[in-house]
């Protein structure tokens, strides 16, 4: 196999070489899809195997499946999308001169995997020599969204379908594989079909993902149609699972029989469920050019652990890299946690932008700074705090969540002796999931005093609702007016996703101080949403937006 590439192929071709037993077993070891992987590719923390690449035990059949009808419904964080990078690594060993094309509803679920490929493809010197590559400054490999293209043909494509499902029209393909597609678009799964190439005898059709408990989707119908073949791993499977993460798990989704449970544990479909966000609006507030100024600049994510800080004695507010421009209006929000539970602190900022596809910018709400604190002490935490008071005293508020060991924390910050004064007190505010707070809604819409669901309005049109159910409808307001801007980050997107109606439902009537360790991200953008709520005027503000139909 020394002579792949360009060169070796003229070798082989014009001089008759003719290969030996080695090659043969090198040649079938690079086409199977567990040992192609674990012969090419290192994993540096498996220091068990001397930072070799390990496929899992209870993975190994599912990686070496070729059904041409295949789905792949299972829990979450089992293994999916390390098949699919095994299947696009290999991909130039089982075929010649075809294509591989993969395929994802958004440009956000599309690009981690392809640029994962990608990594593999590079850090792989046999197949980097097999790109096509040429003096006029080709690597091989093209993007926006992707592509990658051998000496001999062979390629592998990325498309994203788009709403009407044009996208992937026009392509023919012997493989194909479908990312997320529990939310493929139905006008997708459409199109999708007929870029298969059915007449070959070993063509693969495979999708990939995980139930959403929505009933009569494309994912649903062929999870259940009986044409594909579906394959389900649970999380029960994955290396760690023990009773720890078994219990965590029950408190995060509300036990071993919820959807939930059922969906992200066992891989079933669960009940149905209502997201909380239409996943159109969302990514409308997404920045989906991972080049632009906002991506690049002035977003930034930083993650720190209290060993790394702890190994080099520097104070946490010199590690919270907060912008040098001073803008006229932020807002922030905080999930508290200690041990299991990280510390997630949300920083917004209006900003001026201009989106793809508008004549002129307008104000957005941007996501400037997203820091996440694992196992810090509370001294660590309530200093963070004050820094990013003290960075811009203008800002409108920062909300904290409390519930549960966040709440002691919440009180010594109050009563710290090294708050600077009493508008720190003032504009650092925390709540629990479950507490109840006044919510405004339309005076018309009052009938014998009670709003249009039944809720009891008071004098001044307020009706109580939790803090959960209150700061998810504040958000989503900022999702559907388009106002919120986010960045080009699958772990956002993913922790906005997941959240759903009954959840919420349930979550708001648990008493106690307990929380489920999930859902960071999202709370701590819940609170920056109630601390911007709670500062604008009462009357004008609160009055004219309904109470959302979905807490019906």
């Amino acid at each position: 196999m020394s002579n792949c590439g360009p060169k070796g192929f003229k070798k082989l071709k014009h001089k008759g070489y003719e290969f030996d037993d080695v090659d043969l077993l090198l040649i079938a070891m690079l086409r199977d899809h567990v040992l192609s992987v674990e012969l090419c590719w290192s994993d540096p923390n498996n220091r068990e195997y001397s930072g070799c690449y390990r496929v899992r035990d209870y993975q190994v059949k599912f990686n070496r499946n070729d059904d041409q009808y295949a789905g792949y419904a299972c829990a979450r964080s089992v293994g999916k999308t390390e098949r699919q990078k095994g299947r696009g690594f290999s991909h130039f060993f089982r075929r010649i001169s075809e294509n591989l094309l993969i395929t994802a509803p958004e440009l956000l679920h599309l690009m981690p995997l392809v640029d994962a490929i990608e990594d593999r493809i590079e850090a792989c010197r046999l197949l980097r020599e097999c790109l096509k590559k040429d003096k006029s400054g080709a690597t091989g490999f093209t993007h926006m969204p992707f592509g990658a293209e051998f000496w001999d043909g062979t390629k592998i494509i990325a498309r994203i379908p788009q709403r009407d499902g044009r996208g992937v029209k026009g392509q023919h393909q012997p493989d194909l594989m479908i990312e997320e597609a529990q939310d493929y678009p139905d006008a997708g799964w459409v199109e999708i079909h007929e870029t298969v190439m059915k007449d070959r005898p070993d063509f693969t059709y495979h999708f990939y993902g995980v139930h959403r408990g929505a009933r009569g989707g494309g994912f649903s119908q062929r999870t259940q149609g009986g044409q594909f073949k579906v394959h389900t791993l649970t999380a029960i499977q994955r290396q760690g699972w023990g009773m720890d993460e078994k219990q965590s798990a029950i408190e995060t989704y509300g036990g071993e029989s919820s959807p939930d449970f059922r969906r992200n544990i066992l891989g079933e479909p669960g009940a149905a469920s209502s997201p909380i966000f239409v996943t159109a609006r969302l990514m409308a507030c997404i920045d989906q050019n991972r080049d632009s100024d906002y991506n690049t600049s002035v977003f930034r994510s930083i993650r720190l652990r209290w060993e790394d800080v702890a190994r080099d004695g520097l104070p946490i507010e010199d590690l919270l890299d907060l912008p040098g421009v001073k803008y006229q209006y932020t807002v922030s929000g905080a999930d508290l946690g200690l041990t299991n539970s990280p510390t997630v602190i949300s920083v917004f900022a209006e900003m001026k932008y201009k989106a793809h596809g508008e004549k002129a910018s307008r104000d957005r709400l941007a996501l400037i700074r997203m820091f996440t604190l694992e196992r810090f002490t509370t001294p660590q935490i309530r200093a963070a705090i004050r820094h990013l008071y003290n960075w811009n005293r203008k800002t409108q508020g920062i909300g904290l969540d409390i519930t549960g060991l966040g709440f002691p924390i919440f009180q010594e910050l109050q009563e710290d002796e090294k708050a600077p004064d009493q508008d720190m007190v003032q504009a650092v505010r925390g709540w629990k999931f479950n507490e109840k707070i006044p919510v405004g809604i339309d005076p018309s819409k009052i009938t014998d005093g009670k709003d249009p669901f039944g809720n009891r309005v008071g004098e001044d049109n307020q009706v109580m609702m939790t803090v959960i159910e209150a700061t998810t409808r504040y958000l989503r307001e900022w999702v559907d007016t388009g106002y919120l801007l986010l960045p080009f980050d699958r772990e956002i997107v993913n922790d906005l996703l997941a959240e759903n109606v009954q959840r919420i439902r349930a979550a708001s009537q648990v008493s106690g101080s307990r929380k489920p360790n999930a859902f960071h991200i999202l709370d701590s953008f819940r609170m920056a949403a109630l601390a911007a709520k709670l500062n604008e005027e009462v009357v004008q503000d609160r009055t004219s937006v309904p109470i959302l139909d979905q807490w019906a």
